[in-house]
Order: structure tokens, then C-alpha cells, then sequence
């Protein structure tokens, strides 16, 4: 299914970029993903984060695919499902995803945005703030 995998600029392995993954229409292959990968499934390594080094997108990733109709048992859909989701988010491709058709290319462009506040605000109830500080409660991560 994986032909062909480019990193900024440079050719790789696909086996080296991406991990079979579950996801809400079955199994995928997942680039960056850390939800289910996390010894103890709390926050991951800043380190073990990919990123770009660059804009634009010869500095991303490209990704070519084969279909291989032959190995289609039965589907409603001939093509992929694209998902770009946050890294620790399971990929509910069902409900975000985005179809490709076969014999089309597809060119997605990711922004980023960066909230933050200032120390003063953690004086607020977490209810009328609506965001949560790093340590402020616990989260329990549960294997689906």
C-alpha cells in the first residue's frame, strides 16, 4: 500500500515513518502517532516528536499509494481515508477523515496555534477559565 515515503526533501523508508495502527474504520498506518504507544500512556518524550524543518511542502511529508484493488474482499469505497489529527488523539478517521479517490492527489496544509496564559490565571475555577495547566488533574489513559 506504502510505494513510495518522502521527509523534507529526502526519501525514506515507509516502514521507518509509519506503525500499523486500529482506528474507527479499521486499520491504518499512522505517522507521529503517540496514543497507544506510551509505556505508561502519560504525556510522551518531547524528543520523541517529529517535526518539519521548514514550510512549505517540499518540508512535510508525501506519501505515494497503491490501492491493490486485488486485495479487496468487500468495501464501499475504492481509496484511502486521510486523517491529520493531534499525535495523542486516537484517529476516529470515520467521523474527521478525508476521502481520497484513486488516480487523485491530495495537498494538505497543517497550521499550528499555540494558547497560552499567564501564571495569574490559574487563580480562576477551571470552569469559567475552560483550560487546564499542565498537573492539574490526572488523565487515565484506557487501551480500546
Amino acid at each position: 500500500m506504502l510505494v513510495k515515503c518522502e521527509w523534507k526533501t529526502s526519501e525514506v523508508d515507509c516502514k521507518k515513518l509509519f506503525q500499523k495502527t486500529k482506528s474507527t474504520g479499521g486499520f491504518c498506518c499512522s505517522f507521529n502517532y503517540k496514543g497507544l504507544f506510551v509505556g505508561d500512556y502519560g504525556p510522551t518524550n518531547e524528543s520523541e516528536n517529529v517535526y518539519v524543518g521548514g514550510v512549505g511542502s517540499s518540508y512535510g511529508l508525501k506519501v505515494y499509494l497503491d490501492a491493490e484493488l486485488s486485495q479487496y474482499t468487500t468495501t464501499e469505497t475504492a481509496g484511502f481515508w486521510v486523517l491529520v489529527h493531534n499525535s495523542r488523539d486516537y484517529p476516529d478517521v470515520l467521523v474527521y477523515g478525508t476521502h481520497l479517490e484513486l488516480n487523485s492527489q491530495m495537498s494538505l496544509a497543517v497550521r499550528d496555534s499555540i494558547l497560552s496564559s499567564r501564571e495569574e490565571i490559574r487563580g480562576i475555577d477551571v470552569e469559567t477559565r475552560g483550560c487546564l495547566f499542565t498537573g492539574e488533574v490526572t488523565i487515565v489513559y484506557v487501551l480500546i
